[in-house]
C-alpha cells in the first residue's frame, strides 16, 4: 500500500514539474522575439524562481530513499541551481538581461522536461519511447555544458555588484566559479556511466 502512495506520488511530482519546466521553456520562446533576450528575464525570472524552487523537494526524495538518486548528487544539482535563482537572480534580477540567461533557461528547461516526462512514464508503467529514452541519454552532452557556462556568466555579472553590497556573498561567487566546473565534471560523469549502463542494457535486450 504504501510503495504504491509513493508511486503515485512521484508519478504526479514529475508529471507536474514536465509541465512546469515545459511552461518555462514556452514563456522563453514567447517572450524572446517580443522583447529580445535582455528583457525576456522580466516576464520570467519569478516564475523560473518558483519552478526550480518546487524541486527543492527532490532532497527529500532522495533522503527518504524515495527514489534511488545518490543524497550527495541531488544536494549539489539543487544547491547549485538555488545559488542561480535565490543568490543571483532574486537579489541582482539586472543580471537576466544577458544573452547567457537565455542559454541557461533553455539548457534547464530542456533537460527538466526530459528528465521528469522519463520518469513519469516509467512510474505510470507505460514504457519510454525509443526517441524519448535516445534524448534522455544524449542531449545531456551540450545541455549540461550549455548550462553551466550560463550559470558562470550571470555569477560573474553579479559578482560586480556583490562586491560592494555584499561583500562575503562574492567571495562565495568567486569559490563557486572554481567549484563549478569540478561540479559538472561530477554531475557529467555520473550522467555518462548512466549512459553506459542504458546501453549495455540495450544491448543485451537485443541479443
Amino acid at each position: 500500500m504504501a510503495s504504491a502512495l509513493v508511486n503515485k506520488y512521484l508519478t504526479l511530482y514529475n508529471s507536474v514539474s514536465a509541465f512546469l519546466w515545459f511552461a518555462v521553456l514556452a514563456r522563453l520562446l514567447i517572450l524572446l522575439p517580443l522583447v529580445g533576450y535582455d528583457y525576456v528575464s522580466g516576464g520570467l525570472r519569478e516564475f523560473l524562481i518558483g519552478v526550480q524552487t518546487l524541486a527543492g523537494l527532490e532532497i527529500f526524495h532522495s533522503l527518504f530513499g524515495l527514489v534511488r538518486s545518490p543524497l550527495q548528487t541531488t544536494v549539489m544539482q539543487i544547491f547549485s541551481r538555488f545559488a542561480l535563482v535565490w543568490g543571483v537572480l532574486y537579489q541582482y534580477p539586472q543580471t537576466g538581461t544577458d544573452i547567457f540567461f537565455t542559454f541557461m533557461v533553455i539548457a534547464w528547461s530542456v533537460t527538466e522536461v526530459i528528465r521528469y516526462s522519463f520518469y513519469a512514464l516509467n512510474l505510470a508503467g507505460r514504457g519510454v519511447p525509443d526517441w524519448h529514452q535516445w534524448i534522455r541519454y544524449n542531449f545531456f552532452i551540450v545541455l549540461y555544458p550549455l548550462g553551466v557556462s550560463g550559470e558562470m556568466k550571470l555569477m560573474w555579472n553579479a559578482l560586480a555588484y556583490a562586491r560592494t553590497e555584499q561583500p562575503y556573498f562574492a567571495l562565495f561567487l568567486k569559490a563557486a566559479m572554481v567549484i563549478w566546473p569540478v561540479g559538472l565534471y561530477i554531475l557529467y560523469s555520473h550522467m555518462l556511466k548512466q549512459r553506459s549502463k542504458h546501453y549495455r542494457q540495450l544491448g543485451k535486450k537485443e541479443k
